[in-house]
């Protein structure tokens, strides 16, 4: 469950009765788009009712009942096949350090490398991007997040291109003196196979630049 009810100050509260979790779609006035969401709690609490739920590409979401629509089986079936990529790096340095290779124009050229050595992107292609990483079949931009969030540095970017979304986010494990960098991208439709590879370079690229 996501959604904790204080039974003291809300005694009337209870479950949604129906089968959980679903798919649904929700909405998203951050992203700007419709978003496949896994619908995990549903509670009646007084007069509204609330659902929690977990995106796709990881991360929580609460809304009201009547905010998601809930998918057919019909629904379900048509959705394109899509996997999303997931590397953990870990890194030698500091989240300033490491943070400054990930979005510094600087570094843009050398990382570029990593994801277009046909060099089919335009020139200007960094000014379409917080990141020094660009996926060309994502589509429109509809939502852009890089900064601290929480105490960690945080970048979140949004596409139109089968909901695509690119997360990457730093964490320090000060006992050990290194930085972890989580990358979670997807869903890749068509070359999966081939976006794992490339992010996974592209995040040892990144680990060679901050070392």
């Amino acid at each position: 469950s996501l959604i904790y009810v204080d039974s003291a100050e809300y005694p009337t509260a209870k479950a949604v009765d129906m089968e959980l979790p679903r798919l649904a779609n929700y909405y998203n006035h951050i992203t700007k788009r419709n978003d496949l969401i896994i619908v995990i709690q549903a509670l009646k609490i007084q007069k509204d009712s609330i659902v929690g739920f977990r995106f796709l590409e990881g991360g929580n979401g609460s809304a009201r009942l009547n905010e998601v629509t809930f998918l057919s089986a019909d629904d379900i079936a048509a959705l394109p096949k899509g996997k999303f990529v997931s590397h953990d790096i870990i890194i030698n340095n500091s989240q300033n350090a490491i943070a400054n290779v990930m979005v510094d124009e600087a570094f843009s050229e050398r990382l570029r490398e990593v994801f277009d050595s046909t060099k089919l992107l335009a020139n200007n292609w960094r000014q379409q991007t917080n990141l020094n990483y660009h996926y060309d079949l994502a589509g429109q931009r509809s939502a852009a997040y890089a900064d601290m969030l929480f105490g960690n540095f945080y970048i979140q970017n949004d596409y139109t291109h089968h909901n695509y979304t690119e997360k990457f986010l730093l964490l320090t494990d000060d006992a050990a003196n290194t930085t972890t960098l989580k990358i979670v991208c997807g869903p890749f439709v068509d070359n999966f196979e081939t976006q794992e590879r490339v992010l996974k370079a592209w995040g040892q690229k990144v680990k060679a630049l901050s070392e």
